[in-house]
């Protein structure tokens, strides 16, 4: 069926959560995991302190702190994937718009399945803060799973309220 799944990595619980779905998806398959992250390119930020422009930060010092903090993520998904017995390639890319790079990477790494999160915003929330997984879904050719976010609860007993 699926024979390699792509699962972009965003740092955040859910996508950490959507991972391991696609991870367990992966093993029961017997399919290969590319673990994906992709980072915002350097753009030139600066501020007049007095006359002078200012930039922050550097170029530099701005790759390096990305591919360091692209570097941990996607290395945890990796390291979850190579303990449950899945192949896996690690992969961090510099661009965006961050769909776009997605639906590449698919492509280019001949993925026929992305794992993706998606926190299930609607309306005027998905309008405000546009939604990766929505622009994946509109123009990538393979299937997509999303993974929808869900609220953990937490009962009474664990808030520390007496039951009654």
């Amino acid at each position: 069926m699926y024979k390699r799944i792509l699962v972009p990595v965003d740092g955040s619980p859910l996508a950490r959560r959507a991972a391991e779905d696609g991870i367990a998806l992966a093993r029961t398959l017997g399919a290969e995991v590319v673990v994906l992250m992709v980072t915002e390119p350097y753009q030139f930020i600066f501020t007049y302190a007095g006359e002078i422009p200012v930039a922050f930060p550097d170029p530099v010092t701005y790759e390096a702190q990305v591919k360091r903090s692209a570097q941990k993520h996607v290395g945890a998904v990796a390291k979850a994937a190579i303990a449950a017995g899945v192949s896996c390639r690690e992969l961090i890319v510099s661009a965006a718009p961050a769909a776009g790079a997605i639906v590449a990477a698919a492509k280019r790494q001949k993925c026929d399945l992305i794992v993706i999160g998606s926190h299930g915003r609607g309306g005027l929330g998905q309008l405000l803060l546009g939604s990766v997984t929505s622009k994946v879904l509109a123009s990538c050719h393979v299937p997509v799973l999303v993974h929808r976010g869900r609220a953990r609860r937490v009962s009474s007993a664990r808030r520390g309220a007496t039951p009654g």
